[in-house]
């Protein structure tokens, strides 16, 4: 299926009893399965905590991912920056907070790394929950923005803002290298509507996550939830050619969950 990955650690027994989450130990295992399922996109993931030890971020893990890439046909060219969630840059969570120049160095590894879109989650403890926590936002990135714009690396946002202020964070920042993130399931779970948030956001959506949720609720497998995949089929049709990522919920069987996600995109049209 053209352009369709899987986010990091869903193909594996969950490590930290989270959703999601670096998979520590088990990382390696995943490179021979996608390849199996014919998949050849994998995203990244990049917590806070021990996030320097990341092998993405580190010489020799670089190069043992280069290696297992090779190998295995696979592309790593997005990652998802929880990190930036845990410790966001514009206050501070449980004590933790990102300095721009930790931001920037940051980017620079992922540069190197080949990472091409930074999912950036301005959601949960990163978001965006008032006009003084947007603008202090704002503010920190504009430090940030001189440096990433040197670098390959385009950042899509995503957040729990309605369409109209998520264009407007774009207008105040005023980066090519800014964007969107789409994420199925929580547009169905903020009550947003996909053709709505496209039709507004088209020329600004760099990438999508592929996940169901229930209204105001947790993430479920796809199809039980209240996206409404019709209303997503016919809003891509044609419209977007970049990387739609499966961020789906686990099940006890991590590989036969991400074969049926599969057919269910592929019943769908996705």
């Amino acid at each position: 299926m053209k352009n369709f990955g899987v986010m990091q650690g869903r193909l594996i027994p969950d490590e930290n009893n989270r959703i999601q989450s670096f998979p520590k130990i088990g990382w390696r295992k995943e490179f021979p399965i996608l390849s199996s399922l014919g998949i050849h996109l994998l995203e990244w993931t990049i917590d806070n905590n021990e996030m320097w030890n990341n092998p993405l971020l580190t010489d020799s893990g670089l190069v043992e991912i280069q290696q297992l890439c090779n190998e295995h046909q696979i592309q790593i060219l997005s990652a998802t920056a929880d990190n930036l969630m845990q410790a966001p840059i514009h206050k501070t969570y449980e004590g933790q907070t990102t300095s721009t120049t930790e931001c920037i160095d940051f980017i620079g590894k992922l540069d190197f790394a080949g990472i091409r879109i930074l999912v950036w989650p301005l959601v949960d403890s990163g978001n965006l929950a008032s006009r003084a926590e947007m603008e202090a936002f704002e503010g920190k990135l504009s430090d940030v923005l001189p440096f990433l714009e040197k670098t390959e690396v385009k950042i899509a946002f995503e957040t729990d803002l309605p369409a109209e202020y998520n264009l407007k964070l774009l207008s105040n920042l005023n980066s090519k290298s800014l964007g969107i993130n789409l994420d199925l399931g929580n547009l169905a779970s903020y009550g947003f509507s996909i053709s709505d948030d496209f039709a507004k956001l088209q020329e600004h959506i760099m990438h999508i996550h592929i996940k169901d949720r229930h209204f105001r609720g947790t993430t479920v497998p796809l199809g039980e939830g209240d996206v409404d995949w019709r209303e997503v089929a016919q809003t891509l049709e044609n419209r977007f050619n970049g990387m739609k990522i499966l961020q789906t919920a686990r099940k006890p069987d991590p590989v036969s969950a991400i074969k049926d996600y599969l057919k269910f995109c592929e019943m769908m049209g996705i």
